[in-house]
């Protein structure tokens, strides 16, 4: 169809392939029945399809537990193998909330924190890669989204959604709603 219209050159974009890692003690995989303090885990289905519907690829990874140890373990692993890693939960000041550490021990810790509710926990970093990248990279973008659904989102898409746009050539801002508003503060 392009050559039919007389192109003789595409510009295209590789979609970013974004894991998702799911961590938590208290969580259970779906089809598994959650015990007294436990939560299905359900927060990488929707930030996985958010991420397929913004034109990425997603790699949910399966749940890591609240240890420093097996975090950074799953992270980096993720890091070598994606473009974009999102860490859900573990991004408050827990005593089980690891994200943060994990991140600063595995590369850059940039931002913990951001002035906005819900999802004021995000972390945001960067993680060197270990493993020789195809596409050269040394550093791959982290985000720590917390865990409440609502957080997790609406946090991926003021976050990870124009980041997506950005990779893929897209314009932010195309398709978005004005809207009027006045701050409270």
């Amino acid at each position: 169809a392009a050559a039919a219209g007389g192109a003789s050159r595409l510009f295209v974009a590789k979609k970013p392939l974004v894991g998702i890692m799911p961590n938590g003690s208290e969580l259970v995989p779906i089809g598994k029945e959650p015990g007294n303090a436990e939560l299905t885990e359900f927060n990488s289905v929707v930030l996985a399809s958010q991420i397929d519907e913004w034109g990425g690829r997603s790699k949910r990874y399966p749940i890591t537990v609240d240890n420093l140890s097996s975090i950074c373990q799953t992270l980096q692993t993720a890091a070598n193998e994606c473009d974009l890693v999102l860490i859900n939960a573990g991004s408050s000041a827990g005593s089980e909330d690891f994200t943060s550490e994990a991140v600063e021990q595995l590369g850059k810790l940039l931002v913990h924190g951001v002035a906005v509710r819900p999802g004021h926990p995000v972390v945001i970093g960067l993680i060197h890669c270990t493993s020789a990248r195809k596409d050269g990279r040394k550093w791959v973008p982290v985000f720590g989204v917390p865990g409440y659904p609502v957080s997790a989102a609406l946090t991926a898409e003021i976050f990870i959604y124009p980041l997506m746009r950005e990779w893929l050539g897209i314009p932010v801002g195309e398709d978005g709603v004005e809207v009027e508003a006045t701050l409270t503060r």
